[in-house]
């Protein structure tokens, strides 16, 4: 899930887990900047934001709004995408 996106943090910490009584809401969220070290490894400076559509509209009215949701994934509003996508890269020397 998009972190970086408060409306996000609020449905999962809070709606969510009143909804489907599975956990309390109290997760620990991770800033792409605190991404854990990896040995032999590097986190990329490029992140992928990605799904403004959500899965549970219809099949037809999902591929309807495919090309907005590409527009907006390349927009300036692409850091309030429900998703994200980070890349770790192996370092060379290894």
């Amino acid at each position: 899930m998009n972190t970086l996106n408060p409306l996000f943090r609020f449905y999962l910490s809070y709606i969510f887990p009143f909804i489907h009584n599975i956990d309390d809401g109290t997760e620990t969220w991770l800033h792409p900047r605190d991404w854990p070290a990896v040995s032999g490894a590097r986190w990329s400076e490029q992140m992928d934001f990605i799904t403004f559509i959500p899965d549970f509209l219809p099949k037809r009215l999902i591929f309807a709004l495919g090309k907005l949701e590409q527009r907006l994934e390349r927009s300036k509003l692409k850091s309030f995408s429900a998703h994200f996508a980070a890349t770790l890269v192996k370092d060379s020397t290894n």
